[in-house]
């Protein structure tokens, strides 16, 4: 890894996903279904939550007919347990239908939960990409690029006023 880079961002990918996982606001690396031998509850995304997903879909990844190249990271855990999950009605919405990744996934991204406040929304997302090696043998550090995405809905739309980096390794 460059030497320039501040020591928060040197980390490795398979920690930076441990970390990830193990925050409330990011994806599980697994099903959730069972946790210590219980049924865990599972919310869908809302039709809003959907809309916010597509609009950022499209900006970052350009997303659409074609699925993204990368995994998509849907699960997250809720706080007070259970899990919050980002499955939506692809087709309908126009998109094609993404592969489903987890923690083991080489090339991934995730899109938060959206935060609302009145007819506008914030959501985070991220795109990560593990060590590959190099014909040669040698190692290419992970990438990982996290942006904070501003939505304000319009009749009865979601628009995209942009998207801010807040973090690229």
């Amino acid at each position: 890894m460059p030497a320039s880079l501040p020591s928060f961002l040197r980390v490795p990918f398979a920690a930076l996903v441990a970390t990830l996982s193990a925050c409330s606001h990011g994806p599980t690396g697994s099903s959730p279904s069972h946790q210590a031998g219980r049924v865990s509850s599972i919310e869908q995304a809302s039709a809003d939550d959907c809309a916010i997903i597509v609009a950022i879909g499209k900006s970052e990844l350009k997303w659409g007919k074609r699925a993204p190249s990368a995994a998509f990271l849907r699960d997250f855990e809720l706080p007070g347990g259970g899990t919050y999950r980002e499955e939506c009605s692809w087709k309908y919405l126009g998109m094609a239908p993404p592969a489903i990744g987890d923690s083991r996934s080489s090339m991934a991204f995730f899109i938060t939960r959206p935060v609302y406040s009145g007819k506008r929304a914030k959501a985070w997302f991220q795109y990560s990409v593990a060590s590959l090696r190099r014909a040669d043998g040698t190692l290419l550090p992970p990438f990982v690029e996290r942006e904070l995405c501003a939505l304000e809905k319009r009749a009865e739309q979601w628009y995209l006023l942009g998207c801010k980096l807040t973090a690229i390794t």
